[in-house]
């Protein structure tokens, strides 16, 4: 599943940056654009990060009907940076990088409101994902409030620290897994002056999930009843970014 969405990213990806223009003009214009790059952004950001499901099991290893548990992480804190270059007008291509450390937790999902079943802390779990996007702004980006969207395709490092020992996770003897996924991306831009701009951004990670497959962290316990192939991870992310270059740039470069 992993590999179709990474196959629709880029498929999503490449229709973005050769959409055509409504006329012959304006295709030459932003082809002028491409080979030119007349601006680089450059952009810091950090906000909360939400996880999806890594595994759904019953407690005991004779699955019990009535009783569920799913192993799931904490909302932590994310933090990264990003470099990008205008390739068209109101396009960007990006690349960035994310972190986030997180705590492993299972969560009762029995259904009945009981927490009989919660453990928290179970293993100490981190992401670094290294991603290459496309933005496209709705509108001009010398307006001040710019909505925009994106896509692209990432690759990231899952990291697993089971020092502190319970007996419920194991790492199998290597505490990294790579996997592959895709990135969409919704967001706020205000545009302070040209050079700085300030974004909100909901940006959410779809790739394998670092519990199932081949080479993967292993529950201890408990009887497995799911083991999705993909997990989410959203950040929603304030950033801060500024542009090298500019309007006279810009218009050196279509000459």
């Amino acid at each position: 599943m992993s590999r179709r969405l990474a196959i629709v990213a880029w498929i999503a990806l490449t229709a973005i940056m050769l959409s055509p223009g409504p006329a012959a003009a304006q295709r030459d214009e932003e082809a002028r654009w491409f080979l030119g790059f007349p601006n680089w952004t450059i952009e810091l950001y950090g906000g909360l990060s939400n996880f999806g499901r890594f595994l759904l099991q019953s407690p005991t290893i004779v699955p019990l009907v009535s009783a569920q548990r799913e192993l799931t992480a904490d909302n932590a804190f994310g933090f990264g940076g990003s470099i990008g270059a205008t390739i068209l007008p109101r396009t960007t291509v990006r690349l960035a990088f994310t972190h986030t450390s997180t705590e492993l937790d299972y969560e009762d999902d029995t259904g009945n409101g009981s927490d009989l079943f919660d453990i928290g802390d179970v293993a100490d779990l981190s992401s670094n994902i290294l991603s290459i996007e496309a933005i496209r702004f709705l509108l001009p980006e010398r307006i001040r409030l710019v909505p925009y969207g994106g896509l692209g395709f990432a690759l990231a490092w899952w990291s697993l620290d089971d020092e502190e020992e319970r007996d419920l996770i194991s790492s199998g003897g290597d505490n990294t897994r790579l996997r592959l996924g895709g990135v969409g991306i919704l967001g706020l831009q205000y545009r302070v002056s040209w050079h700085w701009r300030v974004r909100l951004e909901a940006t959410t990670f779809g790739g394998g999930n670092p519990f199932s497959g081949e080479e993967s962290f292993r529950p201890l316990t408990g009887f497995t009843i799911d083991e999705p192939t993909t997990v989410r991870q959203t950040l929603f992310r304030l950033a801060v970014a500024y542009t090298f270059g500019g309007p006279g740039r810009a218009r050196r470069g279509r000459r």
